[in-house]
């Protein structure tokens, strides 16, 4: 079933490049900006970071658990999921383990809400009570499902210096990721690009390229003029939620780790349809 799926989805995508050669050029290049502009400056740093720290076992000097909500929450896609499949290989928590915290700590960047949605998009400067929001059903659901963490594996171990061959591998692998990444980036964009030929409302397509792509789905519902009481928990539940480009590059991280992607994605679409209405009820408090 899953190579017939392949087959059929490989097929629809080269009909989709020869019937839209300029469109998909199009969406081609703004993934790859996209890319290159602000995934790759800003996600490169914290997966080496992260890639020396597991190299050295300087992360072994803290409970999994902080180690995985820590990096989750404050760095954003996808490194909870890096560090998720990180602790899992280095047997520090089980793969049970693992998959609930992938789906809890797997997290868009404050910076990414506060900065991009909350001012780029929607134009709004005070957007604390909008980032507790989206981020408290991800929080409140971390803590209450890995509260009891099996400690067994949690031990302190001496850490390893780091020589120039370590940090040549650790780098590497971090390109590795990165480009991976970018990979999946240019494929959603490209699929982005055709929804806009779709007859569809305005609203609805722009929904359906957040769930494509978020940030590009976002970036349009922001200039569509909405009522900020609309827009706002549209935005923020797609971000929670990740969009289909940002399940891909969390399936590519985790491969190796024995964690499954569809639960992942089930468990981001609840928390996405959480954080929506959490916004939207606190917007009409407000």
């Amino acid at each position: 079933m899953k190579r017939l799926f392949s087959i059929l989805f490989l097929g629809l995508f080269f009909l989709g490049l020869l019937c839209f050669p300029a469109l998909s050029i199009s969406g081609a290049s703004s993934g790859i900006l996209l890319w290159f502009q602000k995934v790759l400056p800003v996600l490169l740093p914290f997966v080496l970071a992260s890639r020396l720290m597991a190299e050295s076992r300087l992360m072994n000097r803290f409970s999994p658990k902080t180690c995985g909500i820590v990096m989750g929450f404050l760095c954003g896609y996808p490194m909870g999921a890096i560090w998720a499949a990180s602790l899992v290989k280095s047997g520090r928590i089980s793969v049970s383990e693992g998959q609930k915290m992938v789906i809890f700590c797997n997290q868009p960047s404050p910076m990414f809400l506060t900065g991009y949605i909350g001012i780029q998009c929607l134009g709004i400067s005070q957007g604390l009570p909008l980032l507790f929001c989206a981020l408290a059903p991800s929080l409140l659901a971390a803590l209450l499902a890995l509260s009891r963490s099996d400690a067994a594996n949690y031990r302190k171990e001496p850490m390893i210096p780091l020589s120039l061959e370590s940090f040549e591998r650790c780098f590497l692998d971090s390109c590795e990721t990165l480009v991976k990444i970018g990979g999946y980036i240019l494929l959603f964009s490209i699929l982005a690009s055709w929804i806009t030929l779709l007859p569809l409302p305005g609203l609805l397509r722009a929904v359906l390229l957040g769930i494509c792509e978020m940030t590009t789905g976002t970036g349009v519902l922001g200039g569509m003029q909405l009522p900020v009481k609309l827009a706002a928990p549209l935005c923020f539940g797609l971000a929670t939620f990740g969009g289909l480009s940002c399940i891909g590059q969390t399936g590519g991280c985790l491969k190796g780790s024995g964690i499954k992607l569809a639960p992942y994605a089930a468990g981001r679409a609840v928390l996405g349809l959480l954080t929506g209405l959490l916004c939207y009820c606190c917007l009409q408090w407000l």
